[in-house]
């Protein structure tokens, strides 16, 4: 076989130039102790690149401008991937050439601020997570979108403030991050899952119109339970798996979209605020929720939590008006509703209170042991303790505690002589003394249908012993 030396030089030199490109674009030198990787050769730019861990410290400035060991001069444009992880820089300043912030670039970084050029259009993922030094970000007008996990992690950022061009946010972007309150632009079309996961002191969403979709756990997974109400724009057309985690969603369709969610995406919410004429939609979409979560005005609010706690020996329940999920109990606010409070045997009401207040005077009809030992002598104490709430507008905590009856009762029945009811400190000895008329005996005594006609002294004393319960004693007398 022949070879045409003139058409392999041909192939050569196509191949070299096609290569050549490639070799000047990862060209790495070093400038003033940091490294930079060529990315255009022939726009004569560079990123910042990570060459083992810098030793930087403190404050540093990122130039504009670098040459290489040649006298190139480049233009800086990007931060690249892994460039300041771990280092020690407290605080950065950026060129106005940035356009890029590139995969884990300040990584674990004690930054305590980062301010963004204007001309910065994506910060990539990780790049700033961990970084538990900052507490404020202000995202540049010309950012376009946020990586997965950017800012993951940032245990004490607090405040951050968004721009209106902003496009998209990524997965956990602000995972496990305190801040409070969120207000995205209406340039914002996505969402991505767990984006606000975890965010456990949040207590405000507010979504612009324009979004379309929020990932599943987007502002939930162990997330916050202070939010009360997310209302959702009517562009939305997608929602995650348990996206939202509040009292009240406020739905603006007339007829709710199909979202992807194969299972309740509904789960963490209470109540839903539909359209006017809507709510028979919403019933028949299937997985949504039951008929009693929906409101279809605005002003009754969400349904309120009422948390009950009791003490020992009694039991608070709320009347029908009120829906019960197995721990909360919830009302509509500005709905009046009833709580009872009910001792077991035994027990009366000692104190009630109502978000730490003493209610216990204002229980209806109720009577407390101090009354019970003056007028009531009957064979139960069932107080009947009511207390009417009404206007409630915000969760409430109602705990009741009790305490054992002071007095228990005993009934003597004497012959044909009627019936005696008295009452005697539990757990306390007591002692009878039976006298009988002139010309009449004892003829037989029984505690509780027991006789004890030969426990009774000459004297007609007879010792009974502690009593915990109501009892009857009768005695019969006959003639000498």
């Amino acid at each position: 076989m022949e070879y045409n030396n003139n058409a392999i030089l041909r192939i050569v030199v196509a191949l070299f130039s096609l290569v050549l490109p490639l070799l000047a674009s990862s060209q790495i030198f070093t400038c003033d102790g940091l490294q930079y990787r060529v990315i255009s050769a022939e726009e004569q730019t560079v990123e910042t690149y990570y060459g083992g861990g810098p030793a930087f410290s403190g404050h540093f400035d990122v130039p504009e401008k670098v040459t290489d060991a040649n006298g190139n001069v480049y233009t800086v444009v990007q931060i690249g991937w892994y460039s300041f992880q771990t280092s020690s820089i407290t605080s950065v300043s950026l060129p106005s050439t940035i356009r890029e912030i590139r995969t884990s670039a300040f990584t674990r970084c004690p930054l305590t601020e980062i301010n963004f050029p204007a001309g910065v259009r994506s910060i990539d993922g990780n790049a700033f997570s961990g970084c538990n030094g900052l507490h404020e970000v202000v995202l540049p007008d010309s950012l376009l979108s946020l990586g997965d996990f950017a800012f993951s992690g940032c245990a004490n950022l607090e405040r951050v403030t968004f721009n209106n061009k902003l496009r998209s946010i990524g997965k956990s972007v602000f995972y496990q991050t305190p801040l409070k309150s969120v207000s995205l632009p209406g340039s914002l079309r996505t969402i991505g899952d767990v984006a606000f996961g975890s965010c456990k002191q949040l207590e405000e969403i507010n979504l612009s119109e324009g979004l379309e979709s929020v990932g599943q756990y987007a502002f939930t997974f162990d997330g916050s339970d202070k939010i009360m109400k997310i209302r959702l724009p009517s562009t939305l057309k997608s929602v995650g798996y348990e996206a939202f985690d509040c009292d009240t969603l406020v739905c603006s369709w007339g007829t709710p979209p199909c979202l992807n969610s194969k299972e309740s995406w509904y789960h963490w919410v209470t109540t839903f605020i539909v359209p006017k004429g809507t709510k028979h939609h919403y019933a028949k979409v299937s997985r949504w929720p039951n008929d009693y979560y929906y409101v279809e005005d605005e002003s009754l609010g969400a349904y309120c939590d009422i948390n009950i706690e009791c003490g020992d020996g009694g039991a608070m329940v709320c009347d029908s008006t009120v829906i019960w999920d197995g721990y909360f109990r919830y009302v509509p606010q500005g709905q009046a509703f009833n709580v009872q409070i009910k001792p077991i045997d035994k027990y009366l009401i000692k104190t009630f209170t109502r978000d730490g207040q003493d209610m216990t005077e204002l229980l209806g009809e109720i009577s407390l042991w101090d009354d019970v030992n003056d007028y009531d002598l009957s064979d139960e104490i069932v107080p009947d303790a009511t207390y009417r709430v009404r206007n409630l507008q915000e969760t409430t905590t109602f705990a009741a505690t009790f305490e054992k009856q002071k007095f228990t009762r005993i009934a003597l029945r004497q012959g044909e002589g009627g019936t005696l009811t008295m009452r005697t400190y539990r757990d306390e000895p007591l002692q009878f003394v039976i006298r009988s008329a002139e010309g009449s005996a004892i003829k037989s005594v029984t505690l509780n249908h027991e006789d004890k006609t030969n426990s009774v002294a000459a004297d007609g004393s007879f010792a009974i012993g502690n009593i915990d319960d109501p009892m009857t004693m009768e005695v019969t007398f006959g003639k000498e």
